[in-house]
C-alpha cells in the first residue's frame, strides 16, 4: 500500500465489508444502517484523491483534463466492459446451470439479443446481468467526476468552484425529485449527480482532514444519530422525494466521517493491512461477490432441501433465515479478496 492513503484505503475496505452484509440477506435493520451512507463513501473517497490543479494545466507537476478524462475511462469503464463481457459470454452457461430465472433474466441469446444486450452495455453501461447488479457505481462514479473534472476546467478561474458544484450537484438531485421519477434518463442522472456530491464532499474533506480526530465521544454521538435514523427513516441513494433526497444528503456525511474517524483507529491496529487489501481490491469485490453468493445458495440448498430452483433467487435465497447471511457475506468477500492475489483492479 506504499504510496496510497492507508486510512482512505481502510475507509474502503470498511465500507466495501458494509456493502456486502447489506446484500446478505442480513437483519433489515444492520441493512437499513448500512445504506445510510456506505455507497456515498465510496464517491467520497475517489474525490478525496481528486486535485483540481490537475485538471486545469498540462505542464509540469499536472495531468491536463484529456489525460485525466482519459484516466477515468480507463479506471471506470474499461474494468466495467471487461466484467460486463465475461458475464455476458458466460450468459447461457449460468441459466443451463440454474444461477439465472428465465422469468426474470431472459432466455438463451440468440444473436440479434446478444448483440443488443452488449451494444447496451458498451455505449450505455447499461448493466448485462444481475449478477454485476452493485456495479451501478462504475457508471454512477464515471458520470460524476468526469462532469467535475470539465466543470473545474471551465470554472479554472474561479476559486471556489469547488463549493459552487458542491452546491449546485445538491440542488441537481433537489431538483430532479420534483421531476417524474419515470424516465431513464432521470433515474440515471440522479444517482450521479448525489454522486457528485459526495465526489465533491472528499475535496473538500481533504483540506480538513487534520482537525477531525478520533474522540470517544464523538463516536458515541454519530452512532447514535444514525441509530436513530435508521429506525425512525430508513434511505438510501436511490429513495424518492425532495425531503427525503435532502436528508441523505446531511445524514450520509455522518457515517462517511464516522467511519473515517474509525479508519484512524484502525490504521493502528493489526486489521489496518486486512482493511485497506479489501478497499484497494474493492472493484473485485464489487464485481464478482453475488456469483459468489450463488456458491452459498447451492450449500443451503443441499443443506436444507430445498428445490434446486431456489439457486436462481436474487441476491440470496429468501427463506432461509438465521446466520446464513454471515455465510454469505463471508464468501462474498474472502472469494473475491482471493481472486484479487491474482488480478488486482482498484476503485
Amino acid at each position: 500500500m506504499a504510496g496510497r492513503n492507508r486510512v482512505i484505503s481502510i475507509a474502503r475496505g470498511i465500507c466495501i465489508v458494509l456493502m456486502v452484509i447489506g446484500h446478505s440477506g442480513c437483519p433489515a435493520y444492520l441493512r437499513n444502517l448500512i445504506y445510510l451512507f456506505h455507497m456515498p463513501l465510496f464517491f467520497f473517497a475517489s474525490g478525496y484523491f481528486c486535485r483540481p490543479e490537475q485538471t486545469l494545466r498540462g505542464d509540469d507537476g499536472s495531468i491536463g483534463l484529456y489525460r485525466r478524462v482519459l484516466r477515468r475511462f480507463k479506471r471506470l469503464y474499461l474494468p466495467f466492459i471487461l466484467y460486463g463481457t465475461a458475464f455476458l459470454i458466460l450468459h447461457d452457461s449460468f441459466l443451463k446451470m440454474g444461477l439465472y430465472s428465465p422469468e426474470l433474466d431472459g432466455a438463451a441469446y440468440d444473436f440479434p439479443a446478444f448483440m443488443t444486450v452488449a451494444l447496451k452495455m458498451f455505449l450505455k453501461m447499461d448493466l448485462p446481468t444481475r449478477l454485476m447488479g452493485g456495479c451501478w457505481f462504475l457508471r454512477s462514479l464515471l458520470i460524476a467526476a468526469v462532469s467535475i473534472d470539465v466543470a473545474l476546467y471551465i470554472l479554472r478561474k474561479y476559486r471556489k468552484a469547488p463549493l459552487l458544484l458542491t452546491i449546485l450537484a445538491g440542488a441537481i438531485v433537489l431538483l430532479l425529485r420534483i421531476a417524474p421519477d419515470g424516465t431513464p434518463v432521470i433515474r440515471q442522472i440522479i444517482p450521479a449527480a448525489m454522486g457528485g456530491y459526495f465526489f465533491l464532499m472528499g475535496m473538500h474533506f481533504k483540506k480538513m482532514e487534520d482537525r477531525l480526530r478520533p474522540r470517544a465521544l464523538l463516536i458515541v454521538l454519530m452512532i447514535v444519530a444514525l441509530a436513530i435514523c435508521a429506525a425512525l427513516k430508513p434511505m438510501d441513494m436511490t429513495t424518492p422525494g425532495v425531503l427525503n433526497s435532502l436528508a441523505y444528503m446531511i445524514v450520509a456525511p455522518i457515517g462517511i466521517f464516522l467511519v473515517m474517524l474509525l479508519s484512524k483507529i484502525l490504521d493502528k491496529t493489526r486489521l489496518n493491512d486486512l482493511m485497506g487489501y479489501l478497499g484497494d481490491n474493492s472493484l473485485t469485490i464489487l464485481a464478482l461477490h453475488y456469483l459468489c453468493f450463488k456458491l452459498v445458495s447451492l450449500l443451503a440448498i443441499n443443506v436444507t432441501g430445498l428445490s434446486a430452483e431456489m439457486l436462481a433467487e436474487f441476491p440470496v435465497i429468501p427463506s432461509l433465515g438465521g446466520a446464513w447471511w454471515v455465510l454469505y457475506s463471508i464468501s462474498g468477500l474472502i472469494i473475491p479478496g482471493l481472486i484479487s492475489l491474482l488480478a488486482p483492479r482498484k476503485i
